[in-house]
């Protein structure tokens, strides 16, 4: 179940996901599959996502409120989309659901 949710030995994204990684794949010096291994590219992302997630969160800890909690769950999802390690198209439904 881990290995479905976590899809960790698959590559850092898929040709069809526009996300920040595939954006950047498109630049020749940017092209983080080719020069980082795939321990890397994990701990990067990991990262990347979690400096993403720490803003929001801080506001609603700052802020507590019915909108502030639904903008910090869309923030969330957005950017847990846009940075996280394999992401698949369908995730971008995520962050539309407190949006709606």
């Amino acid at each position: 179940v881990l290995r479905r949710v976590f899809p960790t030995s698959r590559s850092l994204y898929e040709d069809k996901v526009a996300n920040v990684w595939c954006t950047m794949a498109l630049l020749p010096p940017l092209k983080l599959k080719a020069k980082l291994a795939l321990e890397a590219l994990l701990r990067l992302s990991l990262g990347c996502t979690l400096a993403a997630l720490l803003p929001p969160c801080a506001l609603l800890l700052r802020a507590p409120s019915r909108r502030a909690f639904l903008l910090c769950a869309t923030a969330c999802g957005l950017a847990f989309f846009l940075l996280s390690f394999q992401v698949h198209e369908k995730h971008l439904l995520l962050p539309l659901l407190p949006a709606a």
